[in-house]
């Protein structure tokens, strides 16, 4: 079995004075992506793995995340191939996974994420929202194979405000 959260960065400064890579976070993704991590931390397998996108916006929420967890910034695995917004895309880098991950917590970007989880689960959702989490579990064993996947949990932020 595998299980993975898929998480969307927390929201972030859109300005013309910085590369849309290099997008800081605001006020309010630094404090709704601590509302959910901090929502979510009991609800996680014991050990999981943290990859998140090298796009500011992702690494720090992802940081964020870890320190909430009770995982260090070291532990986290940034890809530059997270880095995008084309769900297939993102589908072959989760298919390329190591089979010995388990269980594992994707930091990304819209609309891949929405679309990766509409295209390969149960769930369907109009929008995964900035610091939105949708837990999905695989039946198979390996990333390669993954589909189908079932939807068991999703938290966006204005459900705990």
């Amino acid at each position: 079995m595998k299980k993975i959260w898929i998480i969307r960065h927390a929201k972030s400064l859109k300005t013309a004075f910085v590369s849309d890579i290099e997008r800081p976070l605001i006020e309010r993704g630094v404090s709704d992506a601590n509302l959910v991590s901090n929502h979510i931390k009991n609800n996680l397998d014991a050990h999981f793995t943290i990859i998140s996108s090298s796009a500011k916006r992702a690494s720090d929420t992802a940081v964020i995340f870890a320190n909430n967890l009770g995982y260090t910034p070291e532990d986290i695995i940034y890809m530059d191939e997270l880095y995008t917004f084309d769900d297939r895309k993102l589908e072959q880098v989760i298919r390329n996974l190591d089979d010995t991950l388990n269980h594992v917590l994707v930091i990304g970007h819209n609309p891949a994420l929405t679309d990766f989880v509409n295209n390969i689960s149960n769930g369907f959702f109009d929008n995964i929202p900035t610091s939105g989490m949708v837990e999905i579990v695989f039946e198979q064993t390996e990333w390669l194979k993954i589909a189908s996947g079932k939807v068991n949990y999703n938290i966006f932020p204005k459900k705990i405000k």
